[in-house]
């Protein structure tokens, strides 16, 4: 997903299909927490913006939802505090993978989500 070539659209446009759009909300599930770790485990919410947000179609809300529904990350605020809401991520905000890792189960056996 935030590999994103629009070569390979098949005619519909991310924001105006629903499909589309619940398909690459799956495929951030994975591609979120790989690219973090692949940072080093640890990146502020300013440079994944600079890094990867200009790597997918999927708009602000929909990456926010992503972080936040995403079981191997935590956002915390400046302060330390966790964030909790998807609307309320800032800039200086740092995302980050959990110690704890979760499996999901993909295509019939379990694996790590990154």
């Amino acid at each position: 997903m935030l590999a994103y070539n629009p070569e390979h659209e098949t005619g519909s446009l991310y924001l105006f299909d629903q499909t589309a759009r619940d398909a690459a909300k799956e495929q951030r599930m994975d591609d979120i927490p790989r690219l973090i770790c692949e940072n080093g485990d640890i990146i502020t919410a300013e440079d994944f913006y600079l890094s990867f947000y200009n790597e997918t179609p999927a708009h602000k809300d929909d990456i926010h939802q992503s972080i936040m529904d995403n079981p191997d990350l935590e956002v915390t605020t400046a302060n330390g505090g966790e964030r909790r809401k998807a609307h309320t991520i800032k800039s200086e905000d740092t995302i980050h993978l959990k110690r704890q890792h979760s499996f999901i189960w993909k295509r019939g056996r379990p694996r790590l989500t990154y």
